[in-house]
């Protein structure tokens, strides 16, 4: 089951889009659309309609006055949700897609990069009572790190009392349960990543880091921020219970990520979508991105190119990632940014000098002075512009059968 398609009508930026969801071309992969854009082209809004499947009142707040707020989420087979006036309410059609939900055929997750975890204090071994399908929806909501601890620590003790017992299959079942979550998060930072249950001088549950054990406060923020939801989506996958008996990685989900690489080191920005799309190669992945290093490092998912046209936005361009792409190819296709250095005074210093070199190529010398004086102080900034001014300059020296020099 995957979405299809998504109409939206007055909702945000949103006058009137519709936009169809290609499928994967990778069989053996998840599928992934990626929204892209400058900030208010309605990367957000996408992610948060799509995610009010069940909840309206996470888009109510991007309803305009006076239009009437609109949309449609089509999955194929003749199954749409879409909102509708009832007594004056907005509320969401009953489908097929809803009755699914309700028996945990299929299941939807979404999370926001700035989320976080800490510690927590466990007094006892009990069983958790929370609905594990609660709030899934909802991207800014805590993780409830009392739970995640909680069922961390009941996986470890039932696994030492199942091997206690001689009952390995039990045992291997629970833990597998945490070596799941350990593998992704291990997979995505390059450490060795393992959770140890404490019982003395109080039950807690650390991270052990490359062989040095944390408490989950003392973590790095962007170790803190792939935990919070990579933990939390497995553990949910693994306490819901599903209607068929099948591996949790092989499980048919959607997923809704909204800029999950806020607070993670490039490094880890280009690992983190490789690993979710290898893992759950049954879900339908939609996610949210400022970074380039996301964009460029899988293949096969479908990149959504957002810009405003006369205040409303739209989808300018769908095209396919390949991990072949350069992140100046991507920087200048995707993000618009046409210039190789970060800081905006170094490509107007660039600009100017470019101006002024064109000039001598057609022969007016009337500003030689000043692009050769442009050159120099451009020049003093790194070795490496010294060397393209350089180069520009020794063209210059070939066709015009000058003598320029720094």
């Amino acid at each position: 089951m995957r979405i299809t398609k998504l109409k939206i009508q007055n909702i945000g930026v949103f006058e009137d889009q519709e936009i169809e969801f290609k499928e994967k071309t990778i069989p053996e992969k998840a599928e992934i659309h990626i929204f892209t854009g400058e900030n208010g082209t309605g990367k957000s809004t996408i992610l948060y309609v799509l995610a009010s499947l069940f909840d309206i009142n996470l888009i109510s707040s991007r309803f305009h006055k006076t239009k009437k707020p609109y949309f449609e989420i089509d999955f194929g087979d003749n199954s749409r949700l879409f909102p509708f006036k009832q007594d004056g309410e907005l509320l969401l059609s009953n489908s097929f897609i809803i009755n699914c939900y309700r028996l945990n055929i299929i299941a939807f997750f979404a999370y926001a990069g700035y989320r976080n975890v800490g510690n927590h204090t466990i007094s006892a071994i009990q069983e958790l009572a929370e609905n594990p399908l609660e709030g899934v929806l909802n991207f800014n909501r805590e993780i409830p790190t009392q739970i995640l601890l909680q069922w961390i620590a009941n996986s470890k003790t039932k696994e030492a009392l199942a091997a206690q017992k001689n009952n390995l299959p039990r045992a291997e079942k629970y833990r597998k349960s945490i070596e799941r979550i350990e593998f992704a998060i291990s997979e995505i930072t390059g450490k060795s990543i393992k959770f140890i249950f404490e019982d003395e001088p109080i039950m807690q549950v650390l991270v052990q880091v490359n062989d040095v054990e944390l408490s989950f406060n003392t973590l790095p923020d962007g170790l803190k921020s792939i935990l919070s939801w990579v933990s939390d989506l497995l553990m949910r996958l693994d306490r819901t219970p599903w209607a068929t008996d099948e591996d949790v990685f092989d499980r048919n989900f959607i997923l809704f990520l909204d800029e999950i690489e806020v607070h993670l080191h490039p490094a880890w920005q280009r690992k983190i979508l490789p690993v979710i799309q290898k893992l759950f190669k049954n879900a339908q992945i939609f996610i949210s991105t400022h970074s380039p290093f996301v964009v460029g490092s899988v293949d096969g998912a479908w990149v959504y190119k957002l810009g405003l046209e006369n205040g409303n936005a739209k989808v300018l361009e769908i095209t396919e990632s390949s991990v072949g792409d350069s992140l100046s190819l991507i920087l200048e296709e995707v993000f618009d940014i046409k210039t190789q250095f970060a800081a905006p005074s170094i490509e107007k210093e660039f600009n100017e000098f470019y101006v002024l070199r064109e000039e001598l190529l057609h022969k007016n010398f009337a500003n030689e002075t000043l692009f050769l004086d442009n050159a120099k102080l451009l020049a003093l900034h790194s070795i490496e512009i010294q060397n393209i001014v350089g180069r520009e300059i020794r063209q210059l020296n070939r066709v015009l059968q000058k003598n320029y020099a720094l």
